[in-house]
């Protein structure tokens, strides 16, 4: 049984996060980054992540009831947040100032904002957070759909640190040119997830005011 919450909260979850993917934007936003300062970043994205998604299994939905805030509003702050970022990810200034991006404290300064949050948990994995969280507690095995899901949130953030630790070795075997294909493709999905989050959430407001 517990295998089955797992799978089915890891399922939900995995689209959203996507590890594989962001790991192209996650390179492209730390290129100027050392590879030991590359590591620490994926260390601190992994311990935030985890910690931000399993803050909102146990608190979301409450912290939403106390603020008066639907999931439609955490979907369009967020998915205007993520279009943002792949719009200068697509359209980078034409004259990059190298020295401000090798400070160590402004390259850390990166590990929440943006590559935690919206990059790898944004909007739309805290929406179905907390819409598992809301489910689970209409279940009869509550404890075990939370177990279930605090396990997929773990297991999908470990991916993420694979990914986003290696993501220069895979970008090196790719070349130059390949990785600067790659970043633009991901720099465009992630422009196409931003506007399908923003999407969703005002057919939530429309729904809601339609109900």
């Amino acid at each position: 049984m517990l295998l089955k919450y797992f799978l089915y909260a890891f399922i939900a979850l995995f689209p959203m996060v996507n590890p594989v993917a962001m790991s192209s934007a996650f390179f492209s936003l730390t290129k100027y980054a050392t590879d030991e300062q590359r590591k620490k970043l994926a260390t601190l994205v992994t311990l935030y992540g985890t910690m931000l998604l399993l803050g909102t299994l146990l608190i979301g939905p409450y912290l939403l009831s106390l603020f008066g805030l639907q999931a439609a509003d955490i979907r369009v702050a967020g998915g205007l947040v993520v279009f943002s970022i792949a719009w200068r990810m697509l359209n980078p200034p034409k004259e990059e100032v190298k020295t401000n991006t090798t400070n160590s404290d402004d390259i850390m300064g990166l590990a929440f904002f943006p590559l935690t949050m919206p990059l790898t948990a944004g909007a739309g994995s805290i929406a179905i957070t907390i819409a598992l969280a809301t489910q689970a507690h209409q279940e009869l095995y509550m404890v075990d759909h939370y177990i279930a899901i605090a396990l997929a949130i773990i297991a999908i953030f470990v991916l993420v640190f694979v990914c986003y630790r290696y993501a220069a070795t895979i970008f090196k075997v790719l070349g130059k040119t390949g990785s600067t294909m790659v970043s633009s493709l991901s720099a465009f999905i992630l422009l196409a997830i931003g506007v399908s989050v923003i999407w969703s959430g005002v057919q939530l407001f429309i729904q809601g005011m339609a109900g």
